[in-house]
């Protein structure tokens, strides 16, 4: 760039006001640099209210202050934080909220998603079917892709499990930029908060929880028997930090992670029911299974960290 002189301290005064602004700050000149720059040049900034639901950028937003969940399985945040809801999807009514879910619909791996597959009857309670029709194996999923993504935070969902062999049913996350091969798991990775096939022995009530990065040349397993999770209602959940993925079951840490790096991008989450060929570590065949079966899905809420003076929190424990 050639400079024809110096430039004008007009201009430079504007710059570092238009910088500043950018960022939420302010610049205090002095009465001589104030004449010279003029108040109609001074740039403003909207900055959104300490309170304000969190936008992403993917279009929807969700207002929860004010919001009260009774939560029990909170882990402990760091001295002067607390967290506060910023999604919660309680699957109350008869119809997927398309604008925070999309409804998977396709071809699967050896099933196909149909949105026939997800039922709400209005009790807040989702259900999610794997069915068959003339020799086709249809099972039903649902990611806020495109419409709801964040990096960070603790993740939540309580479910009751299916009863039959041959597909297996998980609360995960993800982002296309997994394939970034620059930074490990830092530029994208895949979280499995759980994976759980209807297993056989060696594996009886067994789940999986899995951090993968770099196209998913990187992988770190840890499966796990949990006893009595075939039975009942059980919450899963993940506290996405600084320096660690660290999984909860129940409220009970299972496991924790810090293998190809800490994501620092958003990532979307996903309810799914798959089924494979094969015997997915011991899940069994999908013809072995008397159909149709069911596994319920109560909420997933998201917890993110905010000063202990930022209203609306939630207490752990």
């Amino acid at each position: 760039m050639i400079h024809a002189g110096p430039i004008p301290r007009r201009l430079v005064i504007l710059s570092l006001a238009v910088q500043a602004a950018a960022f939420g700050c302010t610049v205090t000149l002095s009465e001589d640099d104030a004449d010279l720059l003029g108040t109609a040049d001074v740039p403003t900034v909207d900055l959104p209210a300490a309170d304000a639901p969190p936008d992403l950028g993917y279009g929807y937003v969700q207002d929860v202050a004010g919001v009260d969940i009774q939560q029990a399985f909170l882990p402990e945040p760091p001295a002067g934080r607390e967290w506060r809801l910023i999604f919660d999807e309680e699957f109350d009514g008869t119809a997927i909220d398309t604008a925070r879910w999309e409804v998977s619909n396709g071809k699967g791996r050896t099933n196909v998603y149909d949105p026939r597959a997800l039922v709400l009857d209005g009790s807040g309670i989702l259900t999610l079917r794997t069915f068959e029709e003339s020799g086709t194996y249809y099972t039903g999923g649902l990611s806020t892709q495109g419409r709801w993504h964040k990096a960070k935070g603790y993740f939540e969902t309580r479910v009751k499990f299916q009863k039959q062999p041959g597909h297996w049913t998980a609360f995960w996350f993800y982002s296309e930029t997994i394939c970034a091969m620059e930074n490990g798991g830092k530029d994208g990775a895949e979280l499995d908060v759980f994976e759980r096939p209807w297993t056989i022995d060696p594996f009886t009530e067994f789940t999986q929880r899995t951090v993968h990065w770099d196209c998913h040349k990187g992988k770190k397993e840890n499966p796990q028997p949990l006893a009595g999770v075939d039975e009942g209602w059980h919450t899963w959940g993940m506290w996405w930090s600084d320096d660690a993925y660290i999984f909860y079951t129940d409220g009970v840490e299972t496991w924790r992670s810090t293998d190809g790096g800490i994501c620092e991008v958003p990532l979307y989450m996903l309810l799914t029911d798959e089924i494979q060929d094969g015997t997915w570590f011991g899940a069994g065949s999908i013809k072995d299974a008397v159909l149709p079966d069911e596994w319920f899905v109560d909420y997933v809420r998201v917890f993110d960290l905010s000063d202990s003076s930022a209203l609306p929190a939630v207490s752990p424990r």
